[in-house]
């Protein structure tokens, strides 16, 4: 379906997102001193790095 090259970078980019997700809510917990509240930056990292590993797998 993609291009070999495009799967790359699929793969490369839902690992980094993946893997960097849980930092935006730490960041946020440690300056509210509160884990009351979700990050949105942690949705959105999680939602889109799962989103390239799907693209990654129809590679």
């Amino acid at each position: 379906m993609f291009d070999p090259f495009f799967g790359e970078i699929f793969g490369v980019m839902a690992a980094t997102m993946t893997m960097l997700s849980g930092l935006p809510q730490a960041v946020k917990t440690i300056r509210t001193k509160s884990a009351k509240d979700l990050s949105w930056g942690t949705c959105l990292l999680l939602f889109f790095g799962v989103f390239f590993w799907f693209l990654y797998g129809k590679t």
